[in-house]
């Protein structure tokens, strides 16, 4: 127990600094609003990985089919979610990085994508793009290994739970701009449903 919880420390203060570029464009109390969903992305595209060429394979030979590419896509690699898009943090770009990002979140399956939706992460997205730390910030997410491997599901929940908490000892004033606890539910469903799935393949 004592070794999770200096993982987790661990993470949460490496996950915390990245959140030192938002000072003078975003107030404490609101980054919880980028720090928390480009943690989810970063372990949502962490626990895909290894599908992403099963992904891309599918949608080629399907791309001119009637079939529903949705079930297919769920039976194919096993998840109750998938993302189509060519592109993962890491491959952004610095040119178009705020389009490119936009491409790849709603390439997510609705179930996940709903979810960045209801955090209001598109207006994050442009927040962060007119602000001009839009490509650091997802260079600095792209650079944090939240693997399954590294990252147990169990480990990963206790860091969603020390962000949370660390986020709401920030929020002394101004708490309409931290997330809702309808939003963290959302995070936390989604959660669950990555951890169900991993569950799933190894038993």
């Amino acid at each position: 127990m004592a070794e999770s919880n200096g993982t987790v420390a661990s993470f949460v203060d490496f996950i915390w600094k990245n959140g030192e570029d938002l000072s003078g464009d975003f107030k404490h109390t609101g980054f919880g609003k980028v720090i928390l969903p480009f943690t989810l992305l970063r372990r949502l595209e962490c626990v895909l990985e290894p599908t992403r060429a099963q992904v891309t394979k599918a949608c080629a030979t399907h791309k001119n089919s009637a079939i529903n590419l949705d079930g297919i896509l769920r039976k194919t690699i096993r998840y109750p979610f998938y993302n189509t898009s060519e592109y993962t943090l890491a491959t952004l770009g610095s040119t178009k990085t705020r389009q490119n990002l936009q491409d790849y979140v709603v390439r997510f399956s609705d179930n996940v994508r709903v979810i960045f939706e209801q955090v209001d992460f598109p207006n994050t997205v442009i927040r962060l793009d007119k602000a001009k730390l839009l490509y650091k910030i997802c260079q600095h997410f792209a650079g944090i290994d939240l693997h399954p491997d590294t990252v147990p599901d169990r480990v990963m929940s206790n860091l969603y739970e020390h962000l949370i908490r660390r986020f709401g000892a920030e929020v002394n004033e101004g708490a309409e701009d931290f997330m809702t606890p309808r939003d963290v539910v959302h995070l936390a469903t989604m959660l669950r449903n990555v951890s169900m799935s991993l569950e799933h393949l190894m038993s």
